[in-house]
C-alpha cells in the first residue's frame, strides 16, 4: 500500500490521485488497526482459531494488492504526450451549471426537511443517539444525497469568482441535508461524504495544482472528525448534556480493545463464514442491488423476497444464519465488512479480478478528469468523496450512491451545458504528468 501511494504521487505529481488519499486509509484500516488488536490479544478473543485470522489476512492481502494494481497509474498512459484541448465553459454554461446545482439542492432539501418535520422536527429525529430518518421511499432517502453534487457543481461554476461569505452560505445550504444528518446523527459516511466533497472540489477547481501536504492534512482532519463523531455517538443528540470527548477519539485510533461491531472483526467473520460454508453470491447480490432495488416498492412490494427466492432459492445468500454456529457470535445489525470481504463473499477467490477492476474504476475517473475535464471532474470529485466507503463499506455502498448522483448529473450536463473544444488550441502535457483544466491557457 505504501509503495503504491508513494509511487502514484511520484509518477503523476498529483496530490489528488486516488491512491494518494485512499492508500493511508487502507494502511490504517487493514494494517495498523488489526496489527495493534492482534498484538493485544483482542482478535484472538473472537477468533481463538488463529488459522481463521491468517486466512482472512491472506484474503485482505491479495485483495488489496489487486486493488492497488488497478488504482496505480499505468506508464503507458503517462509516458506519451497527451493532447489536451482547452476546456471552455462559457458564462451561459456557468449559469446553467448553477441552475442544475440549485435544482439538485431543492430536491435534496425538500426530501430531507419534509421527512424531518414529518417525524417531529429536529428534536423528534435527533433527540436520541444515532438519530435516523424513517423515509417512506428509498428514492426520497437517496434524493438527499443529491446535496453533494449540488455543492460540487456550485464550486465548479464559481471557480473563477471571488468567494464571498454569501457564496459559502449558499454552498453550505446546498449540502446541509447531508451535513446536518452527519453531525446531528453522528454518521461516519455522510460526514466524510459532505466534508470530503467540499474539500476535494475546492482543491480540484482552484487555479493552482494542490500540494500533497495540505491535501493529506485535510483528509486526515476530516477522518478525525469522522472518528470523533463515531466515538461520541452516544453523547450526540439534541438535549444531551453529556460532554464530548476528544481523548476517546484518539484512544479509538490506537485501540486497546474491540467489540463485535468492529469493521475488521466483521470483515474477518464474513470471510470465515463464506469460506467454511462455501456459499458465495456470484454476483447475484449485486444484481439485486442494481437491478431490483431501483424498482419502487409501491410497484413491487415483495421485490426483495421474490428476488432472493429467484436467485438463491430457499437458502440464505451468504450463510448468514451460520454466524453464531461457526463463530460463536454474530455482528450487530448495520455492521459493515469493507470492500474486500464483500467481494470475497460474492466471488470467492475470483474476487481478485473484481478488486483490480474496483481500483481501476478510481484510476479511470482520475484520468478522464485530468484529460477530458468537464463533467468528468464532477464525477471524479464525487467518487473521491465516496472513497471512505472503500475500507469501511461494501462495494455496492459506493456504486449505488455514485450512480444515483452521477447519472442525473451527466444527463443534465449533456442536455444544458454548452461546452466546446477548440482543436487549434491544444497544449502538450509534460512527460509523466497530466494537466489540470485550471492550468490550461484561457
Amino acid at each position: 500500500i505504501a509503495g503504491v501511494t508513494v509511487g502514484a504521487y511520484l509518477r503523476t505529481r498529483d496530490a489528488l490521485h486516488p491512491a494518494v488519499f485512499i492508500g493511508p486509509m487502507l494502511l490504517y484500516q487493514f494494517v495498523y488497526r488489526p496489527w495493534v488488536l492482534y498484538a493485544r490479544g483482542e482478535l484472538q478473543e473472537f477468533f481463538p482459531n488463529t488459522g481463521r485470522l491468517e486466512y482472512a489476512a491472506f484474503i485482505h492481502l491479495i485483495g488489496i494488492a489487486a486493488f492497488c494494481g488497478g488504482i496505480f497509474p499505468k506508464r503507458r498512459e503517462l509516458a506519451r504526450d497527451a493532447a489536451l484541448h482547452r476546456y471552455f465553459l462559457s458564462p451561459e454554461g456557468e449559469k446553467a451549471l448553477t441552475r442544475i446545482a440549485v435544482i439538485f439542492a431543492i430536491i435534496a432539501s425538500a426530501a430531507y426537511y419534509l421527512q424531518v418535520f414529518g417525524q417531529g422536527g429536529f428534536s423528534g429525529v435527533y433527540g436520541r443517539a444515532k438519530g435516523y430518518l424513517a423515509f417512506s421511499s428509498g428514492y426520497l432517502a437517496e434524493a438527499t444525497g443529491l446535496a453533494v453534487p449540488a455543492a460540487i457543481l456550485l464550486v465548479f461554476a464559481w471557480r473563477r469568482e471571488r468567494w464571498s461569505l454569501w457564496r459559502w452560505v449558499v454552498v453550505l445550504a446546498a449540502i446541509s441535508p447531508v451535513l446536518l444528518h452527519a453531525i446531528l446523527g453522528a454518521r461516519r459516511g455522510p460526514a466524510f461524504l459532505s466534508l470530503g466533497g467540499l474539500a476535494f472540489a475546492w482543491f480540484l477547481f482552484r487555479a493552482r495544482r494542490p500540494r500533497i501536504v495540505p491535501v493529506l492534512l485535510t483528509v486526515g482532519v476530516i477522518c478525525f472528525v469522522v472518528v470523533f463523531l463515531f466515538v461520541n455517538r452516544p453523547r450526540i443528540y439534541i438535549g444531551s448534556n453529556k460532554a464530548l470527548s476528544v481523548t476517546d477519539a484518539f484512544a479509538f485510533l490506537t485501540p486497546s480493545e474491540t467489540e463485535a461491531g468492529d469493521d475488521y472483526l466483521v470483515a474477518t467473520g464474513a470471510i470465515t463464514v463464506s469460506h467454511e460454508t462455501g456459499r458465495h453470491g456470484w454476483g447475484r447480490n449485486y444484481l439485486i442491488t442494481f437491478l431490483i432495488r431501483p424498482i419502487p416498492k409501491q410497484l413491487w412490494p415483495t421485490k426483495y423476497q421474490d428476488a432472493h427466492r429467484f436467485f438463491f432459492g430457499n437458502s440464505p445468500p451468504s450463510g448468514a444464519e451460520n454466524y453464531r454456529e461457526i463463530l460463536g457470535w454474530e455482528p450487530p445489525a448495520g455492521s459493515a465488512s469493507g470492500a474486500f470481504a464483500d467481494l470475497y463473499r460474492e466471488f470467492a477467490l475470483l474476487f481478485v479480478l473484481a478488486a483490480y477492476l474496483y481500483g481501476a474504476f478510481f484510476n479511470l475517473l482520475w484520468r478522464r478528469a485530468r484529460i477530458q475535464h468537464g463533467v468528468w471532474l464532477v464525477l471524479f470529485t464525487l467518487a473521491a468523496a465516496l472513497s471512505i466507503y472503500v475500507p469501511t463499506q461494501s462495494v455496492s455502498a459506493v456504486f449505488h450512491r455514485f450512480l444515483f448522483a452521477g447519472i442525473p448529473t451527466v444527463i443534465l450536463w449533456k442536455a444544458v451545458i454548452p461546452e466546446r473544444r477548440v482543436p487549434g488550441s491544444s497544449v502538450r502535457a509534460k512527460r509523466g504528468s497530466l494537466t489540470y483544466a485550471s492550468e490550461l491557457p484561457r
